[in-house]
């Protein structure tokens, strides 16, 4: 019986709608500048200046002022560096501080998010203050932007709901409610997705979690309904898009979950060939049709799997599932080849891996590992073929990068590249610059050390999910000898079972007539037939 590791399926589709543009776009919008008045001439920092030398009281203000001016005419560019100075030479601590949030701001405001959290955080850490009240907000936006886990973790152990804007609440309350998911606590992850998507009514990451913790629960219908409600308010969107694929995925596997098979089935199918979401959807659609006892059409969408074009993936399930059916319906031969196919390309996979994990390698040896194999998937998409080679299976690792803890670490690094160029482009002739190029630069290499860390925890947990298919392969090969022997003493008594094709004795009109063009199958490929295969042949154990 299929048992759907739902947590586990959706971890990268919880990724995508929570850290796309869908999923905080407006929320970032409402991220307002500060008011005019918190800047003013009336500010605190007036005050404190009245205890500083005259000269000193004249070059802080007029520095303030100017700071003051760029910030409000949306220069940010300069206002970061005017304020970055006063952080330094701003005279008092109430002034360096009202300076380390504006310019947090600024740099935030210049894309450059990873260099500005650091101002924030030390506010944070310097206690109570007017200024530290105020960086929650940002804190928690760039915290759910970057979504880098050691930082997400840190902002949600330092923050408080109520010291947050409405805005940056919901987001606060999204993240609080996966952290509870991630950690099985389900009730509690339920509470926070319902009181964000209260403060945030049109959430669709909010929806999407509401649904998927009701899967976990095992409550389908209800999970069911939330789906239902995201598909319906992305009806608009093109076939193609990613979000309004995922909320029917999420719909399909509701309703598998209340074995509702034929109706799941039918949304699996609905799923266009040219969507990132195709190969997963066409391995749900054959467990779902093995579920509903429909064995032949159950095969159509695995010939699809085990076509040359999906070679390239860490697929064993689809080759336990396709020897499953097989055994259902006596086709003992054919599953002779499919174990001689695990047998010839997970063996010698795992052999690799397991050497690997065996001997001294640090973290950066999979740090490196899993970044050629990045750039390896980014030349076969380019050119047809890479010419990177990795030492530890590509297959593997291309099924690695799609796990969400990793696909998040690699776009942080992304992000890193990017900011480190906006650096270079506009402060490298000022002093705010070796101040953001070692931010940059210790962030790349402690998340490349992370990066590489998760690579071998990754590894590790896919060794003994392998050996768990060893196991299982090596069932089905039992029973599959144990029905070789039986139909061998059905052939000597006389009770075989015919071996007439269904359709011999249909012309080719028939197809055609039923909307098919129709060809048998003669060992060559094509892509435009994928997701057309069909299975003529009889169930060989009825008689």
């Amino acid at each position: 019986m299929k048992k759907v590791n739902f947590r586990a399926i959706s971890i990268l589709m919880l990724t995508v709608l929570a850290g796309g543009n869908l999923a905080h776009s407006q929320n970032r919008k409402n991220l307002k500048s500060p008011k005019k008045n918190s800047v003013s001439n009336s500010s605190p920092q007036r005050n404190s200046l009245a205890k500083m030398p005259l000269n000193t009281r004249k070059q802080v203000a007029a520095d303030w002022d100017a700071a003051k001016k760029l910030y409000l005419a949306k220069n940010f560019k300069q206002a970061a560096v005017a304020f970055f100075h006063l952080t330094k030479n701003g005279g008092d601590e109430v002034t360096r501080k009202r300076a380390k949030y504006f310019l947090g701001a600024s740099l935030y405001n210049m894309n450059l998010k990873q260099v500005a959290a650091f101002p924030f955080v030390d506010l944070v850490r310097s206690g109570d203050s007017q200024e530290k009240r105020k960086s929650f907000d940002y804190l928690i936006m760039i915290a759910d932007d970057l979504a880098e886990p050691s930082f997400l973790n840190y902002a949600l152990n330092h923050i408080k709901e109520n010291e947050l804007s409405d805005v940056a609440r919901s987001i606060f309350l999204g993240r609080l409610g996966e952290a509870n998911l991630n950690q099985g606590r389900v009730n509690e992850a339920r509470k926070y997705f319902e009181r964000a998507l209260d403060a945030k009514r049109n959430e669709n990451s909010i929806i999407y979690n509401l649904g998927l913790t009701e899967l976990i629960a095992k409550n389908p219908d209800r999970g069911a309904q939330w789906f239902a409600q995201l598909s319906d308010k992305m009806a608009g969107r093109s076939v193609t898009d990613l979000q309004k694929g995922l909320a029917m995925m999420g719909q399909a596997r509701a309703l598998y979950q209340a074995k509702k098979w034929a109706d799941s089935a039918e949304l699996y199918r609905q799923i266009p060939k040219d969507h990132p979401l195709y190969r997963q959807s066409l391995m749900e659609l054959s467990w779902a049709l093995f579920r509903g006892g429909q064995f032949r059409s159950a095969l159509s969408p695995l010939r699809t799997l085990h076509t040359p074009f999906y070679e390239n993936f860490y697929d064993p399930e689809s080759l336990l599932l396709h020897g499953t059916i097989l055994l259902f319906v006596c086709h003992y031969d054919e599953i002779l080849a499919l174990g001689k196919s695990f047998d010839d390309n997970y063996y010698p996979a795992f052999a690799r891996i397991q050497e690997w994990l065996e001997t001294s390698h640090s973290d950066e040896d999979y740090y490196l590992e899993i970044i050629k194999a990045k750039k390896a998937l980014l030349e076969i998409r380019l050119t047809g073929e890479s010419k990177t080679e990795n030492i530890l299976p590509f297959f593997v690792l291309r099924t690695l990068m799609e796990d969400a803890d990793i696909k998040n670490l690699i776009e942080y690094l992304e992000k890193n590249v990017n900011e480190r160029k906006i650096l270079d482009k506009v402060y490298s002739k000022t002093l705010l610059y070796p101040y953001a190029k070692q931010i940059l630069d210790g962030r790349k290499v402690t998340v490349q050390k992370n990066l590489g860390r998760a690579v071998k925890n990754r590894l590790e947990a896919k060794l003994v999910e392998f050996n768990e298919f060893v196991t299982q392969f090596e069932f089905l090969k039992y029973e599959m000898m144990n029905g070789q022997r039986t139909t061998l003493k059905d052939k000597l008594t006389g009770d075989a079972v015919s071996e007439v094709q269904i359709d011999k004795e249909m012309d080719r009109d028939y197809f055609v007539d039923n909307g098919y063009r129709f060809w048998p199958f003669e060992g060559e490929y094509w892509r435009d037939e994928l997701g057309n295969y069909l299975n003529v042949g009889v169930n060989r154990c009825e008689k």
